[in-house]
């Protein structure tokens, strides 16, 4: 039994060792799996990125120029491709610049000349204001004129009137008799 026994034992022994080994085969075989997973993903997003085709490391660059010409050329002419693009836009951004600088410096001219537009304006509705009062104090001065040679009239006769009063032009006359012109050069 003993010898039944030891053998067994060898047995499992043995079984043990084996599955051990075949463990040892997947967990290596597993692992060799995952490293060459993640270096081939790697290497895609390594591919993908493009600091890695701009970079200045000789080492890296020469790699890919003699491994990778096809894209390294690509990747180049994206790059110059992408130079021109910024110098455009570079020119752009220049004259947009210039012009908005002009226009600026026309919007400042426009606005001083609204300003001293303004002021002209102002000034110049002042100076109506002032002639506007001074011909309506003219006005009243005629108006009350006007009245008191109604006044006059009542109290003298015509011929009175004529001696007291002595015209020496036509304005004076068509006061006298009264003729519409006379009383209507204050109301229009």
């Amino acid at each position: 039994m003993e010898d039944e026994n030891v053998e067994n034992m060898n047995d499992n022994v043995k079984t043990e060792t084996a599955k051990k080994v075949k463990n040892n085969q997947n967990g290596f075989s597993s692992f060799l799996w995952d490293l060459s997973s993640l270096i081939f993903l790697i290497c895609i997003l390594l591919w993908n990125i493009d600091g890695v085709w701009q970079t200045d490391i000789k080492f890296i660059k020469n790699i890919q120029k003699n491994y990778f010409s096809q894209k390294y050329k690509s990747e180049q002419l994206k790059i110059s491709r992408i130079t021109h693009n910024n110098e455009i836009i570079e020119d752009i951004q220049r004259r947009l610049d210039r012009t908005i600088q002009k226009y600026e410096s026309q919007l400042v001219q426009v606005n001083s000349e609204k300003e001293q537009a303004e002021k002209v304006a102002l000034l110049s509705q002042q100076k109506l204001e002032s002639y506007l009062e001074t011909e309506n104090n003219k006005c009243r001065y005629y108006q009350t004129a006007l009245m008191i040679i109604k006044n006059l009239r009542r109290h003298y006769s015509e011929d009175e009137l004529q001696k007291i009063i002595t015209c020496t032009n036509p304005e004076c006359v068509d006061i006298l008799s009264f003729k519409t012109e006379a009383f209507d050069v204050c109301t229009k």
